[in-house]
């Protein structure tokens, strides 16, 4: 009996602390398995990005958005899906594979970055960044035929604004 007394005190004083406790901790990028399931939660400063399929549900503690995925379904492969803070703003990114277009079943890799405003995903750049074409030979094995990968990537600037580039593409935000 007294030792169900002193479980029980011992819930009651750790239960604040369950309450009112430390954030769960940050997750900037997507898994590998969670790339291959197309179901992601990122967590960054005080926003909630849940990723699926089809929409991005995007909440920050008080209001809610959903936004439709850039490239959205279940054929379509997710290459890296990540956040990260920049000139005092939360990016979101995102490398996606296409759906296969036309006879030659040719697929297009997109890289995608937004920026979040409150609860509102504005994106502000959506480039092809490489193709690639499934191959079925004559035996019956498929291979897969890829074009170069172009050169892309952001920067952060002295003056903390972020410098992108394309190919031979360049441009900031």
């Amino acid at each position: 009996m007294i030792r169900l007394g002193m479980l029980f005190i011992f819930i009651l004083l750790l239960l604040p602390f369950q309450l009112n406790g430390a954030k769960e901790k940050d997750k900037f990028s997507c898994t590998k398995t969670e790339l291959v399931t197309k179901s992601c939660v990122l967590k960054i400063l005080d926003y909630t990005l849940r990723l699926t399929p089809e929409k991005i549900l995007i909440s920050n503690g008080v209001f809610r958005k959903i936004k439709d995925m850039p490239l959205k379904g279940e054929q379509v492969e997710w290459i890296r899906v990540n956040t990260f803070r920049a000139d005092k703003r939360v990016f979101v990114e995102l490398l996606i594979w296409g759906l296969p277009i036309g006879e030659a079943n040719v697929q297009s890799l997109y890289w995608t970055v937004s920026v979040l405003d409150g609860v509102k995903l504005n994106f502000l750049l959506y480039e092809l960044v490489q193709k690639r074409r499934l191959i079925i030979g004559e035996d019956g094995k498929t291979s897969i035929l890829y074009d170069p990968l172009s050169a892309f990537g952001i920067k952060v600037n002295k003056k903390g604004k972020l410098n992108w580039h394309v190919k031979n593409r360049k441009g900031s935000f």
